[in-house]
Parts: structure tokens; C-alpha cells; sequence
């Protein structure tokens, strides 16, 4: 897998011990103790969760499946789309998780102007995979 992957594989990883340190040091001698201790595990666990939900964003955007799945979403637009090579995608997911997907991005012009009449940026394209 890419950079990306390693990354948010090796981010789960060191969160997965964390909650094991978590749970083998905790004093749950008094209320403030326990209430402590269910909110970082808490927030433990809703970031692992979006960590995980990141590494299934990426094997799902670079499976055989979904550039089938694109290519066919694209043929049947009702105007013809150009690819424009991919481009990345930042994803904020909660608990602080962000993702960098490299997507495909399509235009209706094989060579797209990048300005409009009053010189600011036109975006007219298509981001198949993060729409379907």
C-alpha cells in the first residue's frame, strides 16, 4: 500500500497500545478516576475507529472494483468527461484523523481553462470516486 496507508496503519497501532497501557495503569479507586478513565478511552476508541475508517477509505479507493465503478459512472454521464490525471483529496475525519486519497479528477474539456472572465479559478470537474 501507499505512504498513507503505513501511516494511519502505524498511528492504529500506537493507539491500540495506548488503550492497552490505558486499561493495565488505571486506578479506579474513585469517581473521578473512573469518569477520567471512560473519557480517554473514549477518545481513544473514536480515534481508532476513524483510523480505521481512513485505512478502509484507501483500499477502497485503489480496488480494482471502485476504478471499475468509475469508469462506468463516467461513461454514462450525459456529456463526454476527460481525465485529468488524480489529484489528492484531504478527508477530516473526527477524532483529529486526516486522510490524503489520490483521486482521479475528470473535466468536460480535454485542456480545461484555469481562469474565469473575472480571473479567479473555474472548477467544473468531477471527483467520481468521492461522489459515487
Amino acid at each position: 500500500m501507499n505512504s498513507e496507508y503505513q501511516r494511519l496503519e502505524a498511528e492504529a497501532s500506537d493507539v491500540e497500545r495506548q488503550m492497552r497501557d490505558l486499561a493495565a495503569t488505571v486506578d479506579l479507586r474513585s469517581a473521578a478516576g473512573q469518569t477520567r478513565f471512560e473519557q480517554q478511552l473514549a477518545e481513544l476508541g473514536r480515534k481508532l475507529a476513524s483510523l480505521r475508517h481512513g485505512l478502509a477509505l484507501i483500499r477502497t479507493t485503489n480496488s480494482a472494483e471502485m476504478r471499475k465503478r468509475e469508469r462506468e459512472f463516467v461513461k454514462g454521464l450525459p456529456k463526454k468527461f476527460h481525465s485529468q490525471g488524480t489529484r489528492d483529496k484531504i478527508i477530516d475525519l473526527p477524532g483529529g484523523v486526516t486522510v490524503t486519497l489520490s483521486v482521479t479528477y475528470y473535466h468536460r474539456c480535454k485542456c480545461p481553462r484555469t481562469t474565469g472572465k473575472n480571473g479567479r479559478r473555474r472548477v467544473a470537474g468531477r471527483w467520481p470516486r468521492s461522489s459515487a
